[in-house]
């Protein structure tokens, strides 16, 4: 199914990123260099990004599934995929649920909503992905949001973001081309 509960890529899909932090934080741009880090958790190596801040990675992807584990240490983070200029599909992560818009230059639209707990202080193991026309977010193995998705945003990059007052780690990150 969608739902995978793993960070690697799975039979009938090719790996277009990875990253792990073991060796640093190549292959990412941030927006402020003071507010990411990459830090020790339980001896792995995982990325710390602190206060309203962004960190960019990758290129035109489009059809695609991202996975990666995320670690509320405080407040709340953006997931953003595919996105290229104004277009991203935001997928806000927070203790209390999920939400996701579709942004794009003229308009703003709300994609579904879920109120699955995350609780702080753990890691979670979120998917977020674009399968032919079917938008989906899964979070831990389970589907929290699914939205048929007809005319898809353009290919873009994935962007982490930090939101104010927030202390967030990332770790086991990848994305998937899914193939045909």
């Amino acid at each position: 199914g969608l739902a995978t509960d793993q960070t690697d890529c799975v039979e009938a899909e090719t790996e277009l990123f990875e990253s792990n932090f073991e060796k640093g934080s190549s292959g990412w741009e941030f927006s402020d260099d003071r507010a990411w880090s990459v830090v020790q958790d339980d001896g792995e190596k995982v990325l710390q990004g602190e206060g309203h801040e962004h960190a960019y990675a990758g290129d035109n992807w489009s059809q695609t599934v991202w996975r990666l584990k995320v670690k509320l240490i405080e407040g709340n983070a953006h997931l953003n995929f595919q996105s290229q200029g104004p277009n991203r599909y935001l997928v806000s992560f927070r203790e209390d649920g999920t939400n996701v818009q579709r942004t794009d230059h003229s308009s703003n639209s709300n994609m579904g909503a879920s109120s699955v707990r995350h609780n702080p202080g753990e890691w979670h193991v979120v998917e977020i992905g674009l399968k032919k026309d079917l938008f989906f977010v899964a979070v831990n193995g389970y589907l929290e949001i699914t939205q048929t998705e007809p005319s898809p945003l353009p290919p873009g990059q994935i962007w982490l973001e930090v939101l104010d007052n927030s202390t967030v780690l990332f770790d086991e990150m990848r994305v998937c081309a899914l193939d045909n």
